[in-house]
């Protein structure tokens, strides 16, 4: 009796795994005949069959990206918008770390430029690491300001995105990290090129060449925007950010983590180990890590849940996964 083709998925990871298994099935029946291993077969059979008709599933979405170094070592810090000074009130400001030393030049900036920064990297890879010619709206729409009835964008939700630009275009820094025999390798980087047009309440952005260049050698994180958004506090949000830079597994003393998240390293260590413990709790209740995460010994021994896409893929998917918008204008060659 003739049998119908078995469908193959289309994803390449799904069809290795599927036939590995169908495999051990042929192998099975070879070493056990008196079984007549049908079930497993027919199983197998069905499997593949389920494929076809289910859509594939994203592994993140929506998906962000930053640069690896800058999810371990950033000046966008957990900051309450009262203790931020004006954005044309410039600052020198030094992050160090045991992984790398941060100083920057610019106004505050908190979580909200930071949630900026990420949208808008995620556009301009997806344009091909050109030009960004957009709306104000768009960029609202893709940090889910809400509306008003009437569906149009409330005029303080503009203040507040004009405010992170423009204190990201106003940001320059410099990334020292040590290499083998005492050697440092340094990074200048302006973060932002940016013209606005209020008249069409349009902007034209430029990230700095460091960007692609990062980008383009894999260096970079993917960002879970849909964990991201679930998050309650500046901290909890810098430290995802900052853990989804790391494996799978590790540890950290809570107070290095502290630091390297740029929380206010003047508050009592005892509110330090506080915040952080509380980040942790919000981290584990979306499932980002484990229930077995713990910090013990004033040490933070995490556990996450799956691997965050990142490395040399990432541009790749991001491309896939997050087209310009089409109320955008044609990006211009950079």
């Amino acid at each position: 009796m003739s049998r119908h083709p078995t469908p193959q998925p289309k994803d390449p990871d799904l069809a290795t795994l599927l036939d590995r298994l169908k495999r051990t099935c042929d192998e099975r029946k070879k070493l056990f005949p008196e079984e007549a291993d049908a079930l497993a077969r027919k199983a197998v059979d069905q499997v593949h069959s389920n494929l076809q008709t289910q859509a594939k599933k994203p592994r993140q979405l929506p998906l962000g990206l930053l640069p690896t170094d800058l999810c371990r070592t950033t000046w966008c810090r957990p900051i309450r918008p009262k203790d931020m000074g004006s954005a044309d009130e410039p600052k020198k400001q030094v992050f160090e770390t045991s992984w790398a030393k941060l100083t920057v030049l610019g106004p505050d900036c908190g979580m909200k430029e930071e949630d900026l920064l990420i949208v808008v990297l995620k556009r301009w890879v997806a344009q091909g690491c050109r030009s960004i010619q957009c709306r104000y709206t768009d960029l609202l729409d893709d940090l889910e300001y809400k509306r008003s009835k009437t569906s149009r964008h409330y005029q303080s939700s503009f203040r507040k995105l004009k405010d992170c630009l423009s204190r990201l275009a106003l940001t320059s820094f410099i990334l020292e990290q040590p290499q083998t025999k005492g050697k440092i390798l340094g990074t200048v980087a302006h973060v932002l090129n940016l013209q606005w047009n209020e008249e069409k309440e349009t902007l034209l952005i430029n990230p700095d060449p460091w960007f692609a260049a990062t980008i383009g050698m894999g260096f970079i994180t993917g960002i879970n925007l849909e964990e991201r958004k679930k998050l309650k506090g500046d901290n909890a949000k810098a430290l995802h950010r900052f853990l989804s830079s790391q494996g799978l597994t590790g540890h950290h003393r809570t107070l290095l983590l502290a630091g390297a998240i740029g929380m206010d390293m003047t508050q009592p260590e005892k509110k330090l180990r506080q915040n952080i413990k509380v980040a942790v709790s919000q981290l584990k209740r979306i499932g980002f890590l484990l229930k077995k995460t713990q910090i013990r010994n004033d040490i933070l021994h995490w556990h996450r849940s799956q691997h965050v896409l990142s490395g040399p893929s990432l541009a790749k998917e991001v491309q896939r996964i997050s087209p310009p918008a089409s109320s955008s204008q044609p990006a211009s060659s950079s």
